[in-house]
């Protein structure tokens, strides 16, 4: 035994490391290859069972619930308001613009017409479980008893006498009168004012003062969101929808654009069952390509039914993923629903290529050492070579499988552990089904391979079973499969394998070709980190929202006629001393900052109870007001304060929902649990908008010194992107810190390869993120997580290159990347291929959003990811490959190893004859010629100036020709 450095023991501990996954690999494939009805029947009551889990399967498409973490500030925020004021109103829009698009919309024929449509909207009756359920009994009100909460335009001719739209003067009014009319001041039946920028759309003013042109009309009905009344009133604003459609096909002089609150969440239920008919066209040609990738034309060698089982098992493991994760309580999203088949597609398809190109080369060689046979005049029986050939095809490609699943399931477990509930819910999702992928590779996969080269051999048709080809004998006698002589090749050698070996790899490695390939990948990576500093972040409703649909016109009109008014927003104060002067005047100046703010903030209206309540006392009830200090006298406060509520018959009752007291025993108020201010936001239209409305008034209301908090709608819905650059960068950094671990241990401690490998994974995230944004994808939640996606899938076109390479033989690092490139080169291809078409489906979805984010962004990930794996990383392996495996092997166990890879299983192909060296001598007459050195095919025993044997154990690799 030789004494060797710390580098040899290193190098000697990733041999013996990958040596015993392979031994177990084998064993594994031996033992399913043996048995393999009763690994397939176990395998499929498996997946059976936790299919059947799906059914407690629990799916969540709300936003708020999706992307907003636990315990942040909004989510707290959201449930303070909810609990204390009531949840958000259900926000019900009805917009009327001229049928003549652009034309004023106040003609009399128009208001007409809307208030038909309005008189039918209120007295809308449906029947829900059996009663009779209208606007007033899932509408929003500001106390108990009070009028429905509606804004709109005809409340200029509201009759506050009557209590009812006066018509009679709309009748009779000329178009001049109609305009002075909506000049004028108007009250609600609420008692507020109408303020003219909340139900008027583009406002012209004449020479006189008064309007003369409105581009549009806005009527809002709010509805109550409490729990016990949503499905209700869900039902109630389905039907509002549907009256407003038919009412809309009737009109002839105004158009009638709608949306109720239930539109988005049913936007994203359809998002989550859209375009199946393209899912189906993906697998079929899915199918249709795994099975003549695979197989032949040929009535028996045709791998029909193998592709159709394999992508049978891809989706089996996935609805047996998504079962098992429903078992474990975990709640499925549109994500998991629309991105994890596109991914277990991707890194299934290549197992499967991989494994059954591994057996279908030693099946050729088979084949081959079958007529050499059959000219010897000798003959066999029986299909037991099968089990010997699938193990050693599992010892071949097994161990590229158990690397890319092991990478993928210990990135996406740890990046799990993020806070966003959707990513969490993919990525945990998506562990355990690349997980549960894995097992049916080995288990369904590997016994269908055995069954259908028992098949064959039985010359037994495909598809047909049944049915045997009686021209097989024909055929074969002719010499349709026998190879050349003095090399081994058949007539039917895949494409992809022919063109790779003899075009590709040969061009890649030229010395010029390899310098241009550096310089062009570096150019591209320099081009995707400008497109990076080019990043936008967003998300509006637009991108889920399909062709066709009503919300697009609804969308549109509400963005060019009402783009300068956003939703309400609330600056809400906890439980403080109002009666302190010191409250008051803080709050007095935090009114002032909001006024101050007309960039994010429309006042007026601003509806502060402090500032009426002032008002109103100074004027009824002078002796609680300090005439010095124009303050509230502290013990007169609470008393002034519960008659503005109660007993004031013109606005304070309006107040009652603004403002939470606490009353003793003689129902006299005696405290303030928490109060709100009301505005309305401004020109928000993009997510930047959004966020920076949030931050200033999170500003005014963090330095108001009344603890106070803002809160609109939309909080809980932007609040992600405070947190999503940090989220996504430690997502990926911990993935990426699981790739390294794993892949370091699958390459046998090879610190180099895990780098190499590493480093150009991260390229692909990098490129991908990139061009993405200079594609004019923005960044949010989805793109966030098909950058998590695109760790799974470039790892699928990188580690088993690299590991390929490990595995290659040969004096010089071109030789061996020409090496790889035709074991693995063929597969990642194929699997690409696959991949691509099924991607390529997806341009003709009708979602927006699928179009973006699944065709446009899959589209650049497999692009990147074939590009860098197959073009750059080959080329980067010819300038700094890592040392093989078999540097830290000895003679005997590299040709041990050869043995059971590539011959040990030829035991069985040359019937009863039990001499391995002697049938691998033969084997290597195959395919070197007709020379009897068995080593005279295999570079590690060539009389190489490159390659010593020192003591006739140890062999060794010049360091001039190996990078460590």
């Amino acid at each position: 035994m030789v004494d060797r450095t710390w580098k040899e023991k290193f190098h000697r501990v990733g041999y013996l490391a990958n040596r015993k996954v392979e031994d177990f690999l084998e064993h594994c494939g031996r033992v399913i290859a043996t048995r393999p009805i009763l690994f397939l029947v176990g395998s499929l009551i498996f997946v059976t069972l936790s299919c059947l889990c799906l059914l407690m399967a629990k799916t969540e498409s709300r936003p708020e619930k999706l992307w907003s973490p636990p315990g942040t500030e909004s989510v707290i925020e959201k449930a303070f308001y909810d609990t204390t004021f009531g949840p958000f109103y259900r926000i019900n829009q009805i917009i009327i613009t001229n049928k003549n698009e652009g034309e004023d919309v106040i003609t009399k024929e128009g208001l007409l017409e809307m208030y038909e449509l309005l008189v039918k909207v209120e007295s809308l009756t449906i029947t829900v479980d059996g009663k009779q359920v209208s606007f007033s009994d899932v509408c929003a009100t500001t106390y108990y008893g009070s009028p429905c909460i509606r804004q709109t335009p005809m409340d200029y001719w509201y009759d506050v006498n009557n209590k009812d739209w006066n018509i009679a003067l709309l009748n009779s009014s000329t178009p001049a009168q109609l305009h002075h009319q909506i000049s004028l001041p108007a009250q609600s039946p609420l008692g507020n004012t109408l303020s003219a920028n909340t139900v008027l759309g583009i406002v012209r003013y004449g020479g006189n003062g008064d309007i003369n042109y409105v581009g549009a009309l806005l009527n809002t009905y709010l509805g109550n969101n409490w729990q016990n009344n949503v499905t209700i009133a869900e039902t109630w604003e389905r039907a509002l929808l549907g009256l407003c459609a038919d009412y809309g096909k009737t009109t002839k002089y105004i158009n009638v654009y709608y949306s109720a609150e239930v539109s988005l969440q049913d936007e994203l239920d359809k998002l989550i069952k859209a375009d199946t008919t393209l899912l189906v066209i993906s697998y079929v040609v899915e199918i249709a390509f795994v099975a003549i990738s695979i197989g032949r034309l040929h009535p028996v060698r045709s791998k029909l039914l193998v592709g159709l089982s394999g992508i049978t098992l891809v989706l089996g493991s996935i609805a047996s993923g998504l079962g098992l994760s429903a078992l474990f309580q975990i709640e499925f999203s549109p994500i998991s629903v629309q991105v994890l088949p596109f991914l277990l597609l991707g890194s299934g398809v290549d197992d499967m290529f991989i494994i059954a190109n591994s057996f279908e080369t030693l099946l050729e060689k088979r084949n081959a050492q079958r007529h050499k046979k059959h000219e010897d005049g000798q003959s066999e029986k029986g299909d037991e070579w099968i089990v010997g050939l699938m193990a050693s095809a599992v010892r071949h490609g097994g161990p590229h499988c158990l690397l890319t699943s092991l990478t993928d399931f210990v990135a996406f477990m740890i990046a799990a552990s993020g806070k966003m509930p959707a990513m969490k819910s993919f990525c945990l999702t998506a562990g355990i089904a690349i997980l549960i992928e894995l097992l049916i590779q080995f288990t369904c996969f590997v016994p269908i391979l055995v069954l259908d080269a028992k098949r064959v051999n039985a010359k037994r048709i495909d598809c047909i079973p049944c049915l045997k080809y009686t021209k097989v004998e024909e055929e074969e006698s002719e010499g349709v499969d026998k190879p050349k002589k003095g090399k081994f090749r058949l007539p039917n050698k895949r494409i992809i394998h022919s063109f790779v070996e003899n075009y590709y790899a040969p061009f890649l490695l030229k010395p010029k070709v390899k310098v241009a390939v550096i310089v062009i990948f570096m150019a591209l990576l320099g081009v995707s980190i400008y497109g990076i500093t080019q990043t936008q972040e967003g998300l509006l409703l637009d991108a889920i929202i399909p062709d066709g649909s009503y919300l697009v016109p609804f969308t549109q009109a509400r963005s060019y006629y009402f783009g300068g008014l956003g939703a309400p927003v609330y600056f809400v104060m906890k439980d403080i001393d109002y009666t302190s002067h010191d409250t008051q005047d803080k709050m007095n100046a935090m009114i002032g900052k909001i006024k101050g703010t007309p960039k994010w903030f429309v006042t007026p209206p601003l509806l502060s109870w402090w500032v009426d309540f002032y008002n109103y006392a100074l004027l009824f009830l002078p002796d609680s007001v300090n005439p010095d200090t124009r303050q509230i006298y502290p013990d007169k406060f609470y008393p002034a304060l519960d008659y503005f509520l109660t007993k004031d018959t013109l606005i304070g009752p309006f107040y009652r929902g603004d403002v939470i007291v606490e009353r003793n025993a003689t129902n006299a108020v005696t405290k303030i649990v928490a109060s709100r201010f009301m505005c309305y936001s401004i020109g928000l239209n993009t997510t930047q908008q959004y966020v920076g409305s949030m931050t200033t008034g999170r500003e005014l209301t963090g330095n108001s010194g009344l603890g106070a908090f803002f809160y609109s709608i939309y909080t809980i819905y932007f609040e992600q992107y405070f947190l999503l650059t940090d989220e996504t960068l430690r997502n990926l950094g911990v993935a990426l810190v699981g790739v390294f671990v794993v892949t370091l241990v699958c390459f046998g401690l090879s610190f180099s390869a895990t780098l190499l490998s590493l480093f150009v994974i991260i390229i692909v995230i990098v490129e991908t993120l990139g061009y993405s944004s200079l594609w004019k994808i923005a960044f949010n939640p989805l793109s966030a997580v098909n950058l998590i996606m695109a760790i799974g899938l470039s790892v699928e076109f990188v580690s088993h290159f690299v590991r390929a390479f490990l595995k290659a033989e040969a004096p010089t690092l071109n030789e061996r990347v020409a090496i790889c490139l035709n074991d693995m080169a063929p597969n990642v291809l194929s699997g690409f291929v696959a991949t691509l078409l099924s991607v390529l489906v997806l341009s003709g979805a009708s979602y927006p959003v699928l179009i973006t984010y699944y065709f446009q962004m899959y589209l650049l990930i497999t692009l990147l990811g074939v590009g860098n794996g197959v073009i750059f990383l080959p080329v980067l392996l010819s300038f700094f490959g890592p040392s093989p495996f078999i540097k830290g092997a000895t003679k005997e166990e590299i040709q041990r190893d050869h043995r059971r890879e590539w011959g040990e299983s030829e035991v069985f192909i040359l019937g009863n004859n039990t001499d391995s060296e002697a049938n691998l001598t033969e084997l290597n007459n195959l395919e070197g010629g007709e020379s009897s050195n068995n080593n005279n095919n295999n570079p590690n025993f060539n009389d190489n100036p490159n390659i010593s044997n020192d003591n006739n154990d140890e062999i060794r690799i010049d360091q001039g020709q190996q990078k460590d």
